[in-house]
């Protein structure tokens, strides 16, 4: 039959059409994914603007970095803020780090707020893998983690450093315990080549994919505790103090390991298209060379801000090899950098309100060597409630190439131009006080801006979502928290409380601990008075224990809680009450999740 036939040819047309349809949209998509750059940002810890041997140090062993900035794009006027967490938050979102809630290294002030989106964020959702290894220092609980931001696998230690108050207790840079995926696991080695180690293991793993490493190192952040073999370098270097050789060696081991991964993404064939960026995170931690900067860490002099930015994209014609852009330029710069040369989507709201972005693109900067007038703003707070013009720097080039300035206004008092007063030792601000003007009236509606949010305190959730919380003391909210292990060791009693918010209305299980669990210590240990009652303090409702016997680890409550938001404080007394001390580390898990762990059935 003719018309059968008809049909039959034309059905399997369809066939082939759509067979041809969908292996050519596979092959386009997995041409598409193989096409995106990867992206590795590597982030040190106080290292500072001279702490590479190619920015000046002769004291400096740095062959590999070296080689990095040889080969790459360099920014020599970029900006972070002066000290950590406030870095960190602003270069993963883009925005100033006083807009998104992070002013501080402790209390819920180090947290990155909860509806902020990240590089992470961005990446994944525009089809990267997305990876961190090393320090995260935004918050350590439910939902400010890593995994809930983003990364798909993380491996970090907790709070600001190894061995600081919400870190594994007794850790160090040798065979410390990190938590993988939220997880504690045993690592064994040094701190930097373990995570260098596993980083190269992901990039092999996701070879085939287009994906983002956040490879940000705790080193060379003290304590100063380098590899044997790393500090034999600088054994007979003369005029260096043995904290100096220590602080020194530990960079030479950052730069082997930069070493190991530009190796392993030449024999994976993926250094071509792989865009690497090298920075960080604030000043150097040490008073040594800084390349001619007045100022080091914490401080609004360019030697507390200022530090190496290198960009290197073997396959792009869009970043020039070995050349210095000395154009003023910030760590809320590099996300809008990657949206443009990794053509990412970025289309997020909060409260229905579109995200908006506080850096630009650099790519704009570097294609034809534009001058852009710019505006910024770094300051550096660690307090409970930022102040208005507190430890402020504001930074404003000139409108024209050819008329160059580089102008630095710092706390409204002291103005000084980079280009003739690299060490800002010439105050100038009378002679051009219209300058000056115009920068403060900048910063005054920059502050106007940023600052709109920050009664808003960041709280940790409690709930079924978040089945296990570790409560620290290094989050509460007090003037001066306990942020080492050191403090939690002294005998001194220190108090504060904790802004949570209950998910769920239900039972949960607290436990009151001097020491964390891991410690094996007894609540007794080393303290000032003996310890005869725990008070738990949630909301307006108090709850006290007087069973405290001489051989207990913690005291424990199981109380019910309606959902929403509570301050909880827990304390030890002795029996008058007359002396008090916070209670360092508070474990609190739902009652399910008790059960079920314990193997409890109701």
């Amino acid at each position: 039959d003719i018309c059968l036939m008809a049909r039959l040819i034309k059905m399997l047309l369809l066939v082939v059409v759509s067979l041809y349809l969908f292996f050519s949209n596979n092959i386009l998509e997995a041409a598409a994914k193989k096409s995106k750059p990867n992206v590795i940002i590597v982030l040190t810890d106080d290292q500072g603007f001279g702490g590479i041997g190619a920015q000046g140090n002769e004291q400096l062993h740095t062959p590999n970095l070296n080689k990095l900035y040889e080969e790459s794009t360099r920014f020599t006027n970029f900006h972070v803020d002066p000290f950590c967490s406030p870095t960190r938050a602003a270069l993963l979102t883009g925005r100033y780090a006083h807009r998104v809630g992070t002013w501080h290294t402790v209390t819920p002030h180090s947290f990155l707020r909860k509806d902020e989106i990240t590089i992470a964020d961005v990446m994944k959702n525009n089809g990267y893998k997305t990876a961190i290894f090393g320090k995260w220092h935004l918050g350590d609980s439910f939902p400010y983690r890593p995994q809930d931001r983003g990364f798909e696998v993380s491996l970090i230690h907790k709070g600001g450093g190894i061995g600081q108050a919400s870190d594994f207790w007794g850790n160090t840079y040798f065979n410390p315990t990190l938590w993988r995926d939220g997880k504690e696991e045993q690592a064994w080695g040094f701190c930097t080549d373990i995570f260098f180690q596993e980083a190269i293991k992901f990039i092999e793993e996701n070879r085939n994919n287009p994906f983002f490493v956040y490879l940000s190192t705790n080193a060379p952040h003290e304590p100063f505790t380098p590899k044997e073999g790393d500090l034999e370098e600088y054994g007979d270097r003369k005029g260096l103090s043995i904290k100096l050789k220590r602080f020194y060696a530990l960079i030479t081991n950052i730069d082997e390991n930069i070493g190991l991964l530009d190796e392993s993404l030449d024999r994976l064939g993926l250094r071509s298209n792989t865009i690497f960026l090298f920075t960080t995170d604030n000043g150097s931690a040490m008073k040594s060379f800084n390349g001619g900067l007045n100022g080091f860490k914490l401080s609004e002099y360019d030697g507390g801000h200022r530090v190496p930015l290198y960009i290197r994209w073997p396959k792009s014609k869009k970043l020039p090899v070995g050349k210095d852009i000395d154009h003023l330029a910030a760590h809320i710069d590099v996300l809008p950098t990657l949206i443009n040369y990794c053509k990412l989507k970025f289309k997020y709201k909060v409260n229905g309100k579109k995200i908006s972005l506080d850096g630009i693109s650099l790519a704009k900067i570097i294609a034809k060597d534009n001058h852009i007038q710019r505006k910024l703003v770094v300051e550096t707070q660690r307090v409970l409630m930022p102040e208005k013009g507190k430890n402020t720097a504001i930074l404003m080039n000139s409108k024209e190439k050819v008329d160059k300035h580089d102008w630095r206004l710092l706390n409204g008092k002291h103005l000084y131009d980079m280009e003739t007063d690299r060490m800002q030792t010439q105050n100038i601000i009378n002679k051009e006080s219209q300058i000056a003007q115009q920068m403060i009236e900048f910063y005054n509606e920059w502050w106007e801006d940023v600052s709109a949010k920050d009664g808003i305190m960041p709280e940790i959730t409690i709930g079924p979502n978040s089945a296990k919380v570790t409560l620290v003391a290094s989050d509460w909210i007090d003037e001066n928290p306990p942020w080492d292990q050191s403090d939690i060791k002294k005998k001194a009693c220190m108090h504060g409380y904790w802004p949570v918010n209950i998910e769920d209305t239900g039972d949960y299980y607290f436990q009151l601990w001097r020491w964390p669990k891991e410690s094996g210590k007894s609540l007794q240990e080393k303290n000032m008075f003996t310890y005869e009652n725990a008070i738990l303090k949630i909301g307006s409702e108090e709850y006290k224990s007087t069973s405290i016997t001489k051989d207990d680890r913690f005291a424990s409550f199981i109380v019910n809680l309606n959902s929403g938001s509570k301050n909880i404080s827990a304390e030890f007394t002795n029996a008058k009450a007359s002396k008090r001390c916070g209670a360092y580390y508070v474990y609190v898990t739902h009652m399910d999740s008790f059960l079920v762990e314990n193997h409890i059935h109701n």
